[in-house]
């Protein structure tokens, strides 16, 4: 991955790390644009990052859960260490 420098940099000092990533989907590409500065890029993009992502076997996936207040979500996963 393009982030394995900073993973083995980390380690290598004494850190542990977790890869956390957003489940996505076309479905919820709207929902993630209406989150804060996330609408200033178009569909189009957010499309494009969506194809291209390249998925770490180490992740923990989450699958943000929206409230009705499209400002607050929480995750159903807890991320507690």
């Amino acid at each position: 991955s393009m982030y394995e420098p900073f993973i083995k940099y980390a380690v290598s000092n004494g850190f542990k790390f977790r890869i956390i990533e957003f489940t996505s989907n076309y479905e919820l590409i709207s929902k993630y644009r209406n989150r804060s500065k996330m609408n200033t890029f178009s569909i189009e993009i957010f499309k494009k990052l969506l194809k291209l992502w390249e998925s770490d076997p180490r992740a923990e996936i989450i699958n943000p859960v929206f409230n009705n207040n499209m400002n607050d979500s929480v995750s159903n996963n807890s991320c507690n260490s």
